[in-house]
Protein backbone atom coordinates (compact mmCIF):
# COMPACT_ATOMS: atom_id res chain seq x y z
CA UNK A 1 0.00 0.00 0.00
CA UNK A 2 1.16 3.49 -1.07
CA UNK A 3 1.63 6.21 0.93
CA UNK A 4 -1.31 8.53 1.87
CA UNK A 5 -0.03 11.91 1.42
CA UNK A 6 -2.60 14.91 1.64
CA UNK A 7 -1.85 17.84 -0.29
CA UNK A 8 -1.73 21.06 2.12
CA UNK A 9 -2.77 24.20 -0.74
CA UNK A 10 -1.85 26.94 1.62
CA UNK A 11 1.20 28.25 -0.91
CA UNK A 12 -0.95 27.29 -4.19
CA UNK A 13 -3.88 29.32 -3.49
CA UNK A 14 -1.58 32.21 -3.02
CA UNK A 15 0.24 31.75 -6.12
CA UNK A 16 -3.51 31.67 -7.81
CA UNK A 17 -4.44 34.19 -6.79
CA UNK A 18 -1.99 36.49 -8.88
CA UNK A 19 0.54 39.09 -8.57
CA UNK A 20 -0.99 41.11 -5.71
CA UNK A 21 1.18 43.22 -3.09
CA UNK A 22 -1.42 42.17 0.03
CA UNK A 23 -0.65 37.98 -1.21
CA UNK A 24 2.01 37.33 1.64
CA UNK A 25 4.94 35.45 0.96
CA UNK A 26 5.89 31.66 1.30
CA UNK A 27 7.75 31.96 4.17
CA UNK A 28 4.41 34.18 5.81
CA UNK A 29 2.65 31.32 4.96
CA UNK A 30 4.26 28.58 6.78
CA UNK A 31 2.37 28.43 9.99
CA UNK A 32 -0.67 28.67 8.49
CA UNK A 33 0.81 25.66 6.49
CA UNK A 34 2.22 23.94 9.36
CA UNK A 35 -1.30 23.80 11.10
CA UNK A 36 -2.94 22.16 8.37
CA UNK A 37 -0.15 19.64 8.09
CA UNK A 38 -0.57 18.56 11.86
CA UNK A 39 -4.58 18.34 11.56
CA UNK A 40 -3.94 15.80 8.48
CA UNK A 41 -1.18 13.99 10.03
CA UNK A 42 -3.48 14.01 13.23
CA UNK A 43 -6.03 12.66 10.97
CA UNK A 44 -4.10 9.54 9.68
CA UNK A 45 -2.18 10.71 6.64
CA UNK A 46 1.23 9.21 6.05
CA UNK A 47 2.74 12.43 4.54
CA UNK A 48 2.25 15.61 3.57
CA UNK A 49 2.53 17.89 0.64
CA UNK A 50 2.97 21.54 1.06
CA UNK A 51 2.11 21.79 -2.67
CA UNK A 52 3.45 25.06 -5.07
CA UNK A 53 6.10 25.18 -1.73
CA UNK A 54 9.55 25.88 -3.81
CA UNK A 55 11.12 29.13 -2.32
CA UNK A 56 14.28 27.84 0.10
CA UNK A 57 13.79 30.18 2.95
CA UNK A 58 10.33 28.93 3.93
CA UNK A 59 10.62 25.29 2.60
CA UNK A 60 13.69 25.28 5.40
CA UNK A 61 11.07 26.91 7.99
CA UNK A 62 8.29 24.42 7.04
CA UNK A 63 10.91 21.45 7.12
CA UNK A 64 12.12 22.85 10.26
CA UNK A 65 9.00 22.10 12.01
CA UNK A 66 7.13 19.50 9.81
CA UNK A 67 5.42 17.50 11.92
CA UNK A 68 5.84 14.33 9.88
CA UNK A 69 7.27 13.07 6.49
CA UNK A 70 7.14 15.75 3.81
CA UNK A 71 6.90 15.37 0.02
CA UNK A 72 8.05 18.52 -2.28
CA UNK A 73 7.03 18.89 -6.10
CA UNK A 74 10.20 19.30 -8.18
CA UNK A 75 8.91 22.40 -9.52
CA UNK A 76 11.47 23.99 -11.75
CA UNK A 77 12.46 26.83 -8.82
CA UNK A 78 12.66 24.77 -5.98
CA UNK A 79 15.86 23.25 -4.56
CA UNK A 80 17.99 20.48 -6.21
CA UNK A 81 17.42 16.43 -4.91
CA UNK A 82 20.35 16.96 -2.76
CA UNK A 83 19.19 20.26 -0.81
CA UNK A 84 16.13 18.52 -0.88
CA UNK A 85 17.72 15.51 0.83
CA UNK A 86 19.30 17.90 3.04
CA UNK A 87 16.62 19.87 4.38
CA UNK A 88 14.74 16.10 5.02
CA UNK A 89 12.41 15.80 1.99
CA UNK A 90 10.68 12.50 2.49
CA UNK A 91 9.27 12.36 -1.42
CA UNK A 92 9.54 14.05 -4.32
CA UNK A 93 6.81 14.52 -6.59
CA UNK A 94 7.39 15.58 -10.29
CA UNK A 95 3.53 15.80 -11.40
CA UNK A 96 3.56 16.95 -15.11
CA UNK A 97 6.59 18.80 -15.16
CA UNK A 98 8.00 14.85 -16.18
CA UNK A 99 5.88 15.08 -18.98
CA UNK A 100 6.56 18.18 -20.12
CA UNK A 101 10.35 18.09 -19.92
CA UNK A 102 10.04 14.78 -21.58
CA UNK A 103 7.66 16.31 -24.76
CA UNK A 104 10.07 19.24 -25.12
CA UNK A 105 12.94 17.06 -25.37
CA UNK A 106 11.04 14.45 -28.10
CA UNK A 107 10.45 18.51 -30.05
CA UNK A 108 13.52 19.16 -30.11
CA UNK A 109 14.91 16.13 -31.15
CA UNK A 110 12.11 15.45 -33.67
CA UNK A 111 12.71 19.11 -35.42
CA UNK A 112 15.65 18.15 -38.07
CA UNK A 113 13.38 15.14 -39.29
CA UNK A 114 9.91 17.18 -39.38
CA UNK A 115 12.03 19.73 -41.57
CA UNK A 116 13.69 17.33 -43.77
CA UNK A 117 10.16 15.86 -44.71
CA UNK A 118 8.84 19.16 -44.61
CA UNK A 119 11.76 19.54 -47.91
CA UNK A 120 11.19 16.58 -49.41
CA UNK A 121 6.95 17.03 -49.21
CA UNK A 122 8.09 20.60 -51.05
CA UNK A 123 10.07 19.43 -53.61
CA UNK A 124 8.05 16.41 -54.58
CA UNK A 125 5.22 19.01 -55.02
CA UNK A 126 7.32 20.54 -58.03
Amino acid sequence: MGWRSTRVDTFLAAILAGPDPETPSQLELVPEALERARAYLEAGADCVFPIALWQHDALAAFMAQAPGPVNILAHPQAPSLSELAKLGVARVSYASFLHRDAMEWFSRALEPLAAEASGRHRADQT
